[in-house]
């Protein structure tokens, strides 16, 4: 187990990220949608950060069915924050089926 100054850094970014997730769900219920697309994409950066801290520090082995549950994150960074950017700038911007298209790899 390899615990350092580099994995502490690490954790404390996650965790830290995954509060200001938590807060900015709290604050989507006052009416910003913008902001739940900002929230799964902090919350999905975040675990994958601490995803990684296991797999450096070696503790990801002792939990074996954690090895491979953030692969797909890669997957949806790009198609959160295209939806993201799209509710920010359009103002009447509605989610169709066809915006599922985007989720397509």
């Amino acid at each position: 187990m390899n615990f350092n100054l580099l994995a502490i850094i690490t954790l404390m970014g996650a965790t830290q990220g995954l509060l200001l997730s938590f807060v900015l769900f709290q604050r989507y219920k006052s009416g910003k949608r913008s902001n739940i697309y900002l929230t799964i994409l902090i919350a999905l950066l975040s675990l994958e950060m601490l995803n990684g801290v296991l797999e450096y520090t070696g503790m990801i082995y002792k939990i074996p069915h954690l090895l491979a549950c953030t692969d797909f994150f890669n997957l949806l960074y790009g198609p959160l924050f295209l939806l993201y950017i799209f509710q920010l700038t359009r103002p009447n911007f509605q989610l169709k089926a066809r915006d599922a298209l985007h989720l397509l790899p």
